[in-house]
């Protein structure tokens, strides 16, 4: 809110300016009034929750509240699922390290120990390349920028989440 003596920027909930002390209430008061909008009319509008779980994440039409971060739908512009790929380099360098090991017991150098290593060395090195996966996330188009506000492993977490500030957008009005 803009102060109408000083034209400094203070918090919308504050009720005097913190530089000139203007009532910043009385200033609010007339702003709608002009406007025509009643404060009653303002304030009495239902919050809609259009999904919520016990991780922190809760959207209405009104807010999209992620842990301690909340964004006002109104400055919300897109939104859409953002990726990370997976990184393959750990798994394929256990995978590489298995086959010098192999390679390296073919040729005679301590032999039995070296192809046992090579061989638990490319189980694991699949092992990891199996369970590496992308992050996924909530990527949040506001006027301040583009933000990940949210990263999961879970793919449907993330599209639910996504789902569900699309509608609230479309039902903002």
């Amino acid at each position: 809110m803009f102060c109408n003596n000083c034209g400094e920027i203070s918090p919308d909930d504050a009720k005097f300016c913190p530089i000139c002390g203007s009532n910043l209430q009385e200033i609010r008061k007339n702003y709608l009034r002009k406007k025509g909008i009643s404060e009653q009319a303002k304030t009495d509008s239902p919050e809609i929750t259009f999904y919520s779980d016990n991780k922190g994440v809760k959207i209405t039409n009104t807010r999209a509240i992620f842990g301690n971060k909340t964004y006002i739908m109104t400055n919300l512009s897109s939104i859409s699922i953002g990726e990370t790929a997976p990184n393959y380099l750990p798994g394929i360098l256990v995978l590489l390290l298995g086959c010098i090991c192999l390679y390296i017991g073919y040729i005679g150098i301590y032999k039995a120990q070296l192809i046992i290593a090579g061989f638990a060395f490319l189980i694991f090195g699949c092992v990891i390349l199996y369970c590496t996966k992308g992050v996924y996330s909530v990527r949040i188009t506001s006027n301040s920028g583009e933000t990940d506000t949210l990263t999961n492993l879970d793919k449907m977490y993330i599209q639910n989440i996504v789902a569900a500030i699309n509608e609230a957008i479309i039902k903002r009005g």
